[in-house]
Parts: structure tokens; C-alpha cells; sequence
């Protein structure tokens, strides 16, 4: 491996050079700041994503209840994990009753255009706002790796990620009540 980052030098930079020898990080890319990204599809045998900070396997589980069926959502409760969010996790990480809660100390005003967006995200998303009275203010249909950001048409306390065309199955439609847990709160 260094011999081939010694080439890689020589050739005129890190940016793009990919490695064919084999290291803890299969089809690892170097990139101008030496940092070591691996590949979005590569999930060594133990089950870790290499892309991800946060491991699925590591994060609390809380569950939400809506229209008498059960969700098992990750709680995203810092801003670390709140940014790091669904980045790099594949639908087949994800079963049908399971996603992602984004809880925030303050209400997140709508006015300004606050909004979830789906970079780094291969996993097509239904986004559901949901209010600090636990509404559903509305659902945002998040694309993979798009940059656009979907926006909540109200002031949202809540964010639940699930598989696209999930939402629905779940009765998680605009004025439907989310039953979230109390000791939900934000660490930061």
C-alpha cells in the first residue's frame, strides 16, 4: 500500500488514485487530503458500513407508534448524528418497520426554507415533518444523492426517515398523530 501511495505521489497527486492491493478499506480511494474514503457499497464481514461515523448497530432505538403499528426508529438526538443522518445506508441496512428520528432541542422554523436533503443517500426516503405536538405536517419524497433540499410546509420538532413508499403503509399522513416517546430529547 505505500509503495502504491508513493507512486500515486509521483503521478501528480493523491485525487483519484485507487488502490488494487488489498487493506482494511476494500476499494478504498485516496483523495487530496489523505483521508481514506471507501466505497458506498462496501460493508466488511463484521457488518460495519466503513462510510458511516455512526453505526446503525450502535445507535438507540426508540418506538414510535402511528395508526396502531410500531416503527423501530435510530434516534438521531445530536447534531453530529442529526448531519450524518441516512448518509451511506443502503435499503438492504434498512427492514420495512424500521428509519430514523431527527428530535431538535427547538422548533425548526419552516420560514427560510428548512429542509432535509438526500446527499451521500442512496436509499430513496419518505420525509415526514411532524410538529412539536406530534402531527404530521407533511411528507417530502427524498431522491438518492439528490442535493435538493425537501422542505416542510410548517415549523417541525420531528423528522422520520423511512423507505420511500413507506410512509403511507404506516397511516404517517399530514394531520395524523405520531406517538413519539416524552424522554425523546436532544442531547444537544
Amino acid at each position: 500500500m505505500r509503495l502504491l501511495l508513493f507512486f500515486c505521489l509521483l503521478a501528480g497527486g493523491l485525487v483519484g488514485c485507487q488502490s488494487e492491493t488489498s487493506s482494511d478499506l476494500p476499494d478504498a480511494t485516496l483523495t487530496a487530503n489523505n483521508a481514506v474514503s471507501p466505497s458506498i457499497d462496501q460493508t466488511p464481514s463484521d457488518g460495519k458500513n466503513l462510510s458511516r461515523i455512526f453505526q446503525l448497530a450502535d445507535l438507540k432505538t426508540v418506538n414510535v407508534t402511528t395508526k396502531n403499528k410500531e416503527l423501530k426508529l435510530w434516534l438521531m438526538d445530536t447534531e453530529d448524528k442529526r448531519r450524518e443522518g441516512m448518509m451511506f445506508v443502503d435499503s438492504k441496512e434498512v427492514a420495512d418497520d424500521q428509519g430514523m428520528i431527527f428530535a431538535f432541542k427547538e422548533p425548526q422554523l419552516a420560514e427560510g426554507g428548512r429542509g432535509f436533503w438526500m446527499k451521500n443517500t442512496p436509499t430513496a426516503l419518505d420525509i415526514v415533518y411532524v410538529d412539536a405536538k406530534k402531527k404530521v405536517i407533511n411528507i417530502g419524497a427524498g431522491k438518492p444523492y439528490s442535493e435538493e433540499q425537501v422542505l416542510s410546509r410548517g415549523d417541525f420538532m420531528y423528522v422520520i426517515e423511512v423507505k420511500a413508499g413507506l410512509a403511507m403503509k404506516f397511516g404517517l399522513t399530514p394531520g395524523s398523530t405520531v406517538k413519539i416517546p416524552n424522554e425523546i430529547a436532544p442531547q444537544e
